[in-house]
């Protein structure tokens, strides 16, 4: 049975009437009578705006993205406390403060609109949706928000009742970029190496504000034999420009590719750009270039929108006409973060602590909880203990929080591929882009083969979104896994490029 909402009504001097209005009869509001309506602009503490995605099915904009949580007050409800409710109902989310943006009387509709700003420091994909309501989000940082809230369909609407906060956004862009343009002190770049590959820094430039340059440092991508097999540059600083063209550029030669080298040339380039104070990164794509695509999402990128190339950019000249933007958060030190091969004991023992722990969060629903629950780190320990061969562990600083087993082919049909036997890494540790680089570490080890796969639980669907990204894709093959009771697991192959 469906609840009837009822409302307040206020006079034109914002004073309670007494009176109350069901919302069924909204239309029939009286003239000089007005309800509650509370919208709220929810910014992470990093900077990024949060949009929401409309359920396809509603009346009014289906499909479109919105920039707030919202709606009516209800009965005995003052305007914050409505606030708080839809913003909770509608994201998951909560705020210690909501400070009023904009109070707004709509005559039209007999409402008042109430636009509060909330700031939130949450998980980015904890985010819960309601049904019939949302059916996805985005972050977006702050230079694309302040030009989708004038292009969108639905975010132009409410971007007058937030537009006294913004202005002072945009007040603050300019001086912003302008100081980092003019930062030109240049670090040393002797370290940005791995086991693969390593950096050469062949010049760097100077800022030319006048042009919108900012300082750059151009690298030639080497093998360890110093064989040159590609070039890479890092653009310092923020701007329009920037934000269209990217931080990061990149190239590998053609004999060359299919190893990843140019996400880990990236990686490498984000250690440096933090020596810059940089609190993020944009690197740019070709909506056609499904490589470079690939490149960010391994490198750790956050796909923020396809932007449309303005017609003064250099690259517009050069024909094109968008781009994909994908962001890089540089908050988190990445090199707290080890990836090695396991040596010790102490390492070992750490894979079973994670083996255990991660099975009992990733495989609850999946697997019986009485298997589950069986489990001990003892069990774990010993099995790692056991087959102690080509493991990996993520190391945040001496603590084991993620490890992968790879090898060859266990399989008779595959029997010249690689196999990724298994990788986990503990939920407190799942948005450090650990899993990305455990791949990354046994994907390379097993260079000699032309494809790699994995076996994976039907109903992981983690897991599953977690290899699609990485360009595995379903072979068609599946087969039953037993344990404690039977779960459907299928394979996931990926060719090298």
């Amino acid at each position: 049975m469906e609840i009837m909402e009822i409302w307040d009504l206020y006079n034109e001097q914002g004073q309670k009437t007494g009176d109350t209005w069901e919302r069924s009869r909204a239309k029939d509001i009286p003239e000089g009578r007005y309800h509650i309506v509370c919208d709220v602009l929810i910014r992470h503490q990093d900077g990024d705006f949060l949009l929401m995605l409309r359920d396809p099915d509603k009346e009014i904009y289906p499909g479109c993205l919105e920039a707030s949580a919202g709606g009516s007050a209800l009965a005995g409800e003052l305007p914050e406390e409505a606030a708080r409710r839809e913003m909770l109902e509608e994201t998951g989310l909560t705020a210690d403060k909501l400070e009023l943006i904009s109070t707004t009387r709509k005559p039209e509709s007999r409402s008042v609109i109430c636009a509060y700003l909330a700031v939130v420091n949450c998980e980015k994909d904890s985010i819960q949706l309601q049904q019939g309501e949302t059916v996805g989000y985005q972050w977006v940082e702050t230079a694309a928000f302040l030009r989708m809230i004038q292009q969108e369909p639905v975010l132009k609407l409410q971007y007058p009742r937030y537009k006294p906060y913004l202005d002072t956004l945009e007040d603050n862009q300019a001086p912003a970029a302008k100081r980092q343009e003019s930062h030109t002190k240049f670090f040393p770049a002797d370290d940005l190496r791995t086991s693969e590959i390593h950096l050469r820094l062949d010049r760097t430039c100077d800022a030319q504000p006048e042009k919108d340059w900012v300082p750059a440092y151009y690298f030639s991508i080497c093998l360890p034999d110093g064989a040159k097999i590609g070039q890479c540059d890092l653009r310092i600083g923020h701007n329009d420009r920037l934000y269209i063209g990217g931080n990061i550029g990149y190239g590998i030669d053609e004999p060359y590719r299919g190893h990843h080298y140019a996400a880990k040339a990236c990686e490498l380039l984000l250690k440096q750009a933090q020596r810059h104070d940089l609190k993020y990164v944009i690197i740019t794509c070709d909506p056609d270039n499904v490589a470079s695509s690939r490149t960010c999402q391994l490198a750790g990128g956050q796909y923020l929108e396809t932007a449309a190339v303005p017609e003064w950019h250099n690259m517009y000249d050069e024909g094109k006409r968008q781009v994909m933007v994908y962001r890089f958060d540089l908050t988190e030190t990445p090199d707290s973060i080890c990836i090695k091969v396991a040596e010790t004991d102490e390492e070992l023992c750490g894979r079973g602590y994670v083996h255990c722990t991660s099975w009992q969060e990733a495989y609850r629903g999946i697997v019986s909880d009485r298997y589950l629950d069986s489990m001990t780190v003892e069990a774990t320990t010993a099995r790692a203990r056991q087959f102690p061969e080509n493991t990996l562990v993520a190391k945040d600083k001496e603590k084991v929080v993620g490890f992968a087993v790879y090898g060859p082919s266990r399989d008779e049909d595959l029997m010249d591929a690689g196999e990724v036997i298994a990788i986990y890494v503990l939920s407190e540790y799942y948005h450090r882009k650990i899993g990305y680089r455990l791949m990354n570490e046994a994907f390379s080890r097993l260079g000699e083969y032309h494809a790699v796969f994995v076996w994976v639980p039907e109903k992981n669907e983690r897991a599953i979104r977690f290899y699609h990204k990485y360009g595995f894709e379903f072979d068609g093959c599946k087969k039953q896994w037993n344990p404690g009771t039977p779960v459907s697991i299928v394979r996931m192959k990926k060719k090298r490029e």
